[in-house]
């Protein structure tokens, strides 16, 4: 049987492409003794609160019909935010020019940890002007996660 996250993936992408959305992440999880759904999404205009409540709206009765969840829970629908997850070459190719951090599986060049210019995308990956001073060429399956990073202040 399919994890409960999974099953979730499963029944709720499909309508949220048909509105244009992405489902960046989803989280379930445990807040004392309350039942929390957190999904984030996306689009590439953007996301906005009319656009929460929209997916929230749309997502709710698919839940109650289905009702995979047992039990009370709560539903939290919200927005990437400015340090959001990259996940797939299109958000990289998305986010080109951008600030990023990734952590990748094994080190390269004596680091995992890298932060720097997203330059360019290639077919399997990345090329990353790190701070750090080198040009890097990483393909996807060597990171282990990846954000934006912006300079917020400065």
């Amino acid at each position: 049987m399919a994890r409960l996250p999974d099953r979730l993936l499963q029944l709720l992408t499909p309508p949220l492409e048909q509105l244009g959305y992405e489902i960046l992440q989803l989280d379930w999880r445990r807040e004392g003794k309350e039942q929390v759904l957190c999904l984030w999404i996306d689009r590439p205009e953007g996301i906005n609160l009319d656009d929460c409540v929209l997916v929230n709206r749309a997502i709710e009765p698919i839940l109650d019909n289905e009702d995979p969840i047992r039990g009370a829970y709560r539903l939290e629908v919200s927005t990437p935010g400015v340090d959001r997850p990259l996940r797939t070459l299109a958000h990289y190719q998305r986010f080109l020019g951008k600030r990023i951090t990734l952590l990748l599986h094994n080190s390269q060049q004596g680091h995992k940890r890298w932060t720097g210019t997203l330059h360019t995308t290639t077919d399997q990956g990345i090329v990353l002007r790190a701070e750090q001073g080198p040009l890097l060429e990483i393909s996807l399956q060597e990171i282990c996660q990846a954000h934006l990073d912006p300079l917020l202040f400065g």
